[in-house]
């Protein structure tokens, strides 16, 4: 098993990294740990650090205001405007439009989690996430990239539910 380090080190300059501050250990030292190892490999540009721990997303916000935040939740959250967070998380029961419309207005990106289910990616797509977590990265992908290759009439068809991406 690869350490932080090493993993952020192979990911550089090749993809966006999301890193989960989790468990009874995340604190504000995990959260200044995390951060220096993103410093000395020069990713702060490409790391967002996420927590379901509001205080430490508030802390990390406040200490090293250009780095990317996330913050996912479980349930209601009341005004997005008012989280200290540049991307909010919400879990795949709790994405109605009306909800990523709210938080993409507040200047924030939605990241829906955890979506597994093909049919559950497409509609994730057409609420207007920004991002969507995955535990099946490949199959999300071809979903995602068979649905930009609809026509405007096949997605008018799957939009009014006479045929999915797969068909």
């Amino acid at each position: 098993v690869p350490t932080l380090e090493e993993f952020l080190t192979a990911a550089k300059g090749r993809m966006p990294v999301l890193i989960e501050l989790k468990g009874a250990t995340a604190d504000q030292r995990m959260g200044d740990d995390v951060v220096a190892i993103v410093d000395r490999l020069g990713m702060r540009g490409s790391v967002t650090l996420m927590s379901l721990n509001y205080p430490l997303v508030q802390y990390i916000e406040g200490t090293y205001p250009a780095m990317t935040t996330g913050f996912a939740y479980f349930w209601s959250i009341g005004d997005v405007s008012l989280l200290t967070a540049d991307v909010i998380m919400l879990e795949e029961g709790e994405v109605p439009p009306d909800r990523v419309l709210a938080i993409t207005a507040a200047g924030k990106q939605a990241y829906v989690w955890t979506v597994n289910d093909p049919e559950t990616v497409v509609t994730v797509a057409e609420a207007g996430a920004s991002g969507v977590i995955t535990d099946t990265i490949p199959e999300a992908r071809s979903v995602l990239d068979r649905r930009e290759d609809m026509t405007p009439v096949d997605l008018l068809a799957h939009l009014l539910g006479f045929g999915t991406p797969e068909h």
